[in-house]
């Protein structure tokens, strides 16, 4: 005996419908089950009935399963905007585990005898952790910025001579 018309249309219609429906549908079949007087007058004692609301929970949790794997597929995307999100983090972390110096640390442009004077005199400064990366990351879009243009300029003169 195979499957019947009426377990194959409950089947697909599991499947179109939307997660809040299927929880709705589980709470309505589970219901029905609890009404003892119900369940006694039905030719089955609600066999088919639990039956469904087995299947209808296995849906549920496939869909749960399904939307948990998705999040975390998101979350592995490469140059998705949860990468930033992470750096972001990063520097973050890094910057609060940045400690400023207590004392004086042994600064060498001071303990060598100048003799070219018309060198500035400032000497280096220290910098905080995200101020640094900020002008490491700016000065990484500049060369990109300036690598694009060169490489416009080298087809166009290309393009001029073919």
């Amino acid at each position: 005996m195979g499957p019947t018309k009426d377990s194959v249309e409950n089947k697909v219609n599991l499947a179109k419908l939307s997660l809040e429906e299927l929880e709705e549908l589980y709470e309505r079949q589970n219901n029905i089950l609890k009404n003892k007087k119900i369940v006694q007058h039905l030719p089955d004692k609600g066999k088919q009935l639990q039956q469904k609301l087995e299947t209808v929970e296995k849906e549920i949790e496939l869909r749960k399963d399904v939307k948990k794997l998705e999040k975390s597929m998101k979350a592995l995307a490469i140059g998705s905007l949860n990468e930033e999100v992470a750096k972001e983090n990063h520097v973050q972390h890094m910057c609060s585990i940045e400690k400023s110096p207590t004392k004086d640390r042994y600064k060498p442009f001071s303990t060598l005898q100048k003799e070219d004077k018309t060198k500035s005199e400032k000497p280096t400064q220290l910098i905080p952790l995200r101020e640094s990366i900020t002008l490491l990351t700016e000065q990484a879009n500049k060369l990109t910025i300036e690598k694009a243009r060169i490489n416009i300029e080298e087809l166009e003169e290309e393009h001029v001579e073919l």
